[in-house]
Formats: structure tokens, sequence, C-alpha cells
């Protein structure tokens, strides 16, 4: 717990409460080792996250094109190209 908050640069309480309704949710798995408490992602629960995050990552590229294609005309004007 101690090794993940440090690498998140959080506070070992905090660590500890996102862990927790993590493996609520089932996202995470817990097992003990001595005093130690080790901690497996279930990547398939995430699945379901990522399919829905796609949808907004063809919508961005979407929008960055447009964005490409309406910078164009002033990028050729800037760079002396015409």
């Amino acid at each position: 717990m101690n090794d993940i908050a440090a690498t998140l640069s959080i506070r070992q309480p905090q660590a500890s409460k996102h862990l927790r309704v993590l493996k609520e949710v089932g996202l995470v798995s817990v097992r003990g080792s001595g005093q130690q408490r080790l901690y497996r992602l279930n990547a398939e629960g995430l699945k379901p996250i990522h399919d829905w995050m796609m949808t907004f990552n063809r919508f961005q590229e979407e929008i960055f094109d447009q964005l490409d294609d309406s910078l164009k005309p002033i990028q050729t004007t800037s760079s002396g190209i015409p």
C-alpha cells in the first residue's frame, strides 16, 4: 500500500480508500502475503470503461480533423507557401 501511495504521490489513507472502492466493484483483487497485501488488476473489468471511452476517442479524432482542415489555410499563409 505504501508503495502505491508513494508512486501516486498520495497519502496512504487515500490509496487505501481508492483500493477498497476498486475491490468493491471488482476491478482489483487482493491477497495477503505476510504483512503485505498484494493487489491484482482485473483488466476484464475495465473493458466496459474502455469501450465507452473509445466513443469519445472517435469524436475527438473528428474534432481534430476538422480543426486541422480549418488551420490549413492559416498554416500555408504563415509559412510563405501559397
